[in-house]
């Protein structure tokens, strides 16, 4: 501790995310997260969207699921990736070229991307300790419903950590994430359509 030092009492951070519809989908196990994120890209008219994992590995191991079935994708990571190549995909999903993009953090904070209707957290944010990270949760999903535009966010739990996981965060902003009807998928495009 320092001598005479001043703290200053911030309020916790506010979800300013009144225009972001919040949403989870139970998809059973790990294995069943990558074939309902490509039911839902299959069957879903959905827009511009980002779909956040906590690794690089997941991230390439989703992007090849998602291409294999057809699904065109971009991904986006730091470490081994080149600041050109990660500035081509990003430039590439600002145009539209790309409409959906796989990354881990590198993108929750500082990259501003017009138009994301639609944030999915395949991994429920987590910090280095395995606890939920709220902060990070409201960086992911505040990549859309920016500036005044509706968006939505989906996040996949299929275990009761993940679950309790996002319990944390519901409770944490005092902001409640409502189950997604993904027997019903008519309901579930009304619903994302509000973006």
């Amino acid at each position: 501790m320092v001598p005479n030092h001043n703290t200053i009492m911030v309020k916790k951070e506010r979800l300013s995310l009144d225009e972001i519809k919040q949403f989870w989908i139970d998809c059973k196990s790990q294995n069943q997260k990558a074939e309902v994120l490509s039911d839902l890209f299959g069957l879903l008219n959905v827009g511009k969207s980002v779909i956040f994992v906590h690794t690089r590995e997941t991230a390439k191991k989703v992007t090849a699921n998602m291409r294999e079935k057809g699904h065109k994708v971009g991904i986006l990571h730091g470490a081994d990736m080149a600041k050109e190549v990660r500035d081509q995909v990003l430039d590439d999903f600002r145009l539209g070229t790309t409409k959906v993009l796989i990354t881990t953090n590198v993108l929750a904070r500082g990259i501003d991307v017009m138009g994301v209707s639609l944030v999915i957290n395949y991994d429920i944010p987590v910090n280095r300790e395995g606890h939920p990270d709220p902060e990070t949760y409201l960086h992911r999903i505040g990549r859309t419903g920016r500036f005044g535009r509706k968006g939505a966010a989906i996040n996949f739990v299929y275990d009761t950590k993940s679950k309790m996981d996002l319990a944390f965060i519901e409770n944490y902003y005092e902001k409640k994430i409502e189950e997604a009807p993904v027997d019903d998928l008519e309901a579930l495009e009304k619903l994302l359509a509000w973006t």
